[in-house]
């Protein structure tokens, strides 16, 4: 009897310390992923909303009738051709502004197409861009460049653009976007010296930053990045855009690799709403711990449909498109198929359901013309609404 009791309760020894010394956490974790209060769900695989409004607002404005140019060629001369559109922006003369990230160069078009000029190009001189990867336009007087640690500042409210200035960070910008008189930027980056600590502690940072416009003055911080103890893990998962939406004077963060969007008020920073989208194919890290020890990061990929969002764009007042780019790999083919999936989301209440499979990829909608990037970011189509 006695050699049973120890027998048991060697075994509960053993079961416990291998258990303290291996453990799994899958990331994305569920507690990221929870909504709590002031939370919505939207499932991607529910059928399409067929509400009058959505309609209004969605099918007959890109219709091909509405049309009226298309910038960017396979074959031609070097303003047609494009390595990667990342970006577009458009102000008050109907000026198109496309971001090319490959060549670290944005092109300047008429809204019929006509080349007019570009700005920037790879450097690290006034106006030169190294990291340029988002535009904001600053009440049609300014087009603001997030450029890694800088803000390059164009001046287009006359016909000739101009580089004004260059405003320096200390943390690198990963977008931003223009909202109540207000820049917002995100910071990517997070895992530094300062944040470590809280990091390690599990307590919440932030990853946004307000800034007073035209001053630059730093305001306030919010945005809660990915919540790990994992420092690793909370810099590659608190990767997203922002974008700004006037009308509701809300601030969206929507996350790059896992299917959550959340609404901040522009005026103080405080958590307004969240939205899960179900039904999404993203990847998973898992992280390996020995003891106390962090361990290995294991990147697991879907195996046969990838998801990933493109930054919001604000329509029709205070809703947004939201849009997801779905590519589904083929096994017995080589390549891949990629769909388009639209989601009509309300910036005030974060509600929102899906609306098409079939809209082509919407960067820009603002001074009634809406602007497209095709699926291999070498063409933009502009419509007119």
């Amino acid at each position: 009897m006695k050699e049973n009791i120890s027998l048991i309760i060697l075994i509960i020894l053993v079961t416990a310390c291998s258990n303290h010394r291996k453990s799994k956490i899958i990331h994305p974790s569920r507690q990221n992923l929870a909504l709590g209060e002031n939370g919505h769900i939207i499932n991607a695989e529910a059928k399409i909303s067929q509400k009058k409004e959505d309609d209004r607002w969605f099918l007959p404005v890109l219709d091909s009738t509405r049309q009226i140019s298309s910038i960017g060629k396979l074959q031609g001369d070097r303003t047609e051709l494009f390595g990667f559109i990342g970006d577009t922006a458009i102000d008050s003369r109907w000026r198109i502004y496309l971001l090319d990230t490959h060549k670290q160069l944005i092109g300047v078009y008429n809204r019929d197409g006509s080349y007019i000029t570009s700005i920037g190009g790879k450097g690290k001189g006034p106006g030169e861009f190294e990291f340029a990867r988002s535009m904001a336009n600053y009440n049609n007087k300014w087009l603001l460049v997030n450029n890694g640690y800088r803000i390059e500042i164009y001046s287009i409210e006359l016909k000739k653009i101009k580089l004004l200035k260059t405003v320096k960070l200390d943390k690198r910008t990963y977008s931003i976007c223009v909202c109540a008189g207000k820049l917002f930027v995100h910071f990517t980056g997070l895992m530094n010296q300062d944040n470590e600590d809280e990091i390690k502690m599990n307590k919440n940072v932030n990853m946004i930053q307000a800034f007073a416009l035209p001053s630059f003055e730093p305001l306030f911080s919010f945005g809660r990045a990915y919540k790990s103890t994992y420092p690793m893990v909370v810099d590659r998962l608190s990767e997203g855009d922002i974008s700004c939406n006037e009308a509701s004077s809300t601030v969206m963060f929507t996350f790059a690799h896992m299917p959550v969007v959340e609404g901040y008020s522009a005026k103080d920073g405080h958590h307004k709403w969240k939205t899960r989208v179900d039904g999404l194919h993203f990847p998973e890290i898992i992280q390996q711990n020995k003891g106390e020890q962090l361990g290995a990061l294991e990147y697991t990929p879907p195996k046969d449909i990838m998801d990933r969002f493109i930054p919001s764009v604000t329509f029709d007042g205070n809703y947004e498109i939201l849009q997801v780019r779905r590519q589904t790999f083929h096994k017995d083919k080589f390549g891949s198929r990629e769909e388009g999936l639209t989601f009509l989301l309300d910036s005030v209440t974060g509600e929102g359901s899906l609306v098409s499979k079939k809209l082509p990829f919407i960067y820009n909608a603002s001074h009634h013309l809406a602007v497209t990037v095709s699926d291999d970011y070498i063409t933009s189509k502009i419509y007119k609404f």
